[in-house]
C-alpha cells in the first residue's frame, strides 16, 4: 500500500509502501483507503492497528505517542472517488469517526485534535458529510440519513445453515456445498470466512458454496456490516464435511454351500448403504 506522510513541523512529504508506517515526528498519514473498508481500529501500545475487510491489517507506529512539541498525530482516509476524510478518535483511544476535508494541509497547523479544525472550518464549506469507520462508532448521520442521529448498534449475527443436507440429516456431512445466509438487515452487506476468520470474502445475494472438504466447526463464518458501518458477531456453520466423492465398493458373489442361493460378500465406505441385486432382479 502507498502510504503519504506529512510532517508537521515543516509540512515535509514522503512516500512509503506497505503496511508498517513508523512516525517519529508529528505527522498525518494519508492511506488510499475508504472509511468503510476498515473493519475496525485498535490500539496496541502506541501503535494503531487497522483490520480491513479483506484480512489487512496496516500498523502505524507510534501514533498514539506524543513527541516534544506536544503535538499527536492524524489519520486520513482517501477515498475511491478522491475525497478525504479526516478522522476524530477520543484522547488515547480508537473509536474513530470520519468527516471530509478538501486538503490535507487543514490539519497541518493543528495542534491538539481534529474537532476544532473540522468546525472552524465547517463555515467555509469544508466539512462535508461525517461517516463511521469500521466498528469504531457512529458519525453525525444515522441510517436514516438525518443529521444528529447516530448509530452504534451493531445487526444481529446471520444464520447460516446448509441448503441441502444431504444423506443422514445433522450429520454435518453433505454433497452439497451451498450455504444459505439469512437474517440480514436491510441495506447491510455480509462477508464470509472459511478459515476461522483469518481472511473474509464479499458475500452476494443470500448464499456461497463450500468447495469439497473438512471445516471445523468455527471455520465456516458470517459477519453483516450495517449503514453505518457497525459490524455484527459472527454466524458460524458448525463442523461440515462436503463430500462429492462416491464410495468404492469390492464384491464378491459366490455359492459357499453348493445350493444354487448366492452369497454376496465385500466392503466399502463405512455408513455406507449397499443395495444387492440378484440376477433375478430381486
Amino acid at each position: 500500500m502507498l502510504v503519504v506522510v506529512t510532517h508537521k513541523n515543516n509540512g515535509h512529504v514522503s512516500t512509503v509502501s506497505g503496511n508498517k508506517i513508523t512516525l517519529s515526528e508529528p505527522s498525518i498519514v494519508k492511506l488510499a483507503l475508504s472509511p468503510r473498508d476498515v473493519s475496525d481500529f485498535q490500539r496496541a501500545g502506541e501503535d494503531l492497528l487497522i483490520h480491513l475487510h479483506n484480512g489487512t491489517t496496516i500498523r502505524i507506529v507510534n501514533f498514539y505517542k506524543y513527541f516534544i512539541s506536544n503535538q499527536d498525530n492524524d489519520l486520513v482516509l482517501e477515498d475511491g472517488d478522491g475525497k478525504l476524510w479526516a478522522g476524530h478518535h477520543s484522547d488515547g483511544l480508537a473509536d474513530f469517526n470520519f468527516a471530509e476535508i478538501q486538503s490535507v494541509d487543514q490539519l497541518v497547523e493543528k495542534d491538539r485534535g481534529i474537532l476544532p479544525i473540522l468546525l472552524g472550518l465547517g463555515g467555509l464549506g469544508a466539512i462535508g458529510a461525517a461517516v463511521a469507520g469500521g466498528s469504531g462508532g457512529g458519525g453525525d448521520r444515522g441510517p436514516g440519513g438525518q443529521p444528529g442521529e447516530s448509530d452504534h448498534t451493531p445487526p444481529e449475527a446471520p444464520v447460516v445453515k446448509l441448503e441441502n443436507d444431504t444423506g443422514i440429516v445433522g450429520d454435518g456431512i453433505t454433497k452439497d456445498g451451498n450455504v444459505i445466509v439469512s437474517n440480514l438487515e436491510a441495506g447491510a452487506t455480509w462477508e464470509y470466512s472459511i478459515d476461522g476468520g483469518k481472511t473474509w470474502q464479499k458475500g452476494t445475494g443470500n448464499s456461497f458454496e463450500l468447495a469439497p472438504g473438512d471445516y471445523e466447526n468455527g471455520d465456516v463464518l458470517v459477519r453483516q456490516i450495517d449503514q453505518a458501518g457497525n459490524i455484527s458477531s459472527n454466524g458460524s456453520l458448525g463442523e461440515i464435511t462436503v463430500d462429492v466423492t462416491a464410495p468404492g465398493a469390492e464384491f464378491v458373489l459366490s455359492d459357499p454351500d453348493g445350493d444354487n442361493i448366492p452369497t454376496a460378500t465385500g466392503t466399502t465406505e463405512p455408513n455406507s448403504d449397499v443395495t444387492v441385486t440378484w440376477p433375478d432382479g430381486t
